[in-house]
């Protein structure tokens, strides 16, 4: 029934639709076919998608859905809380004593008071002066505490002082030496000028360190 270089095409359709090779006029029976063709793909592409949006739309609705409102968190429960460790603990601690330590320093400090009244001497209780301490620095290998001494006495016969020689830190290599002066506190200002020590010394207020507390 078919000639060469016709083929049948939508046998499923049960049509009478013949294609030819292209060397053949298309008659307009075949240009109606392929239209038809055409509108049966697009009604099958159509028919797809709507079973697609109805099985999205089931999906959706067999979702379970939550409608208990959300609970309100404390702003406690929004900080992220580190368990405390013996070490965390102990710093913590360690702090507070600090702080009262502080505090009380402070509040001690404020409560000193220097007599005034005279008493007589005999009965043996008096209140010492007041001490300043100067550092003197870069003096040569040969002074000794009683060279620093009998100087300051000629510069002041009148007053008193203690010398004492100040060790060498282990990694000085130098060879010269240093001392602690300790002298009447209304004397400081005056020994703190140029010209009341030999030169190339080195003066300074002498500062004194606290030691660290010990572990209870």
């Amino acid at each position: 029934p078919y000639k060469p270089g016709e083929i049948k095409v939508l046998d499923n359709y049960k049509e009478n639709i013949k294609w030819v090779c292209d060397s053949c006029r298309i008659r307009p029976s075949q240009e109606e076919a392929m239209r038809h063709l055409i509108d049966i793909v697009r009604s099958t592409v159509s028919g797809v998608t709507n079973q697609i949006v109805q099985t999205n739309n089931k999906i959706q609705q067999r979702t379970h859905r939550c409608h208990h409102k959300p609970r309100k968190r404390k702003p406690d429960e929004l900080q992220d809380k580190k368990p405390e460790t013996s070490q965390s603990l102990n710093q913590r601690n360690d702090e507070k004593e600090k702080d009262i330590r502080t505090k009380v320093a402070k509040k001690s400090k404020q409560d000193v008071i220097t007599g005034t009244a005279r008493v007589d001497e005999a009965d043996g209780f008096r209140g010492a002066r007041k001490m300043g301490w100067l550092f003197v620095g870069r003096a040569t290998s040969t002074t000794t505490e009683d060279k620093v001494s009998n100087y300051l006495k000629q510069l002041h016969p009148d007053e008193h002082f203690t010398v004492e020689e100040l060790p060498k830190h282990i990694n000085n290599k130098s060879q010269n030496k240093s001392f602690k002066v300790g002298l009447r506190f209304e004397l400081v200002e005056e020994m703190m000028k140029p010209e009341s020590w030999p030169e190339n010394l080195t003066i300074q207020r002498f500062k004194f360190f606290s030691k660290t507390p010990t572990n209870r």
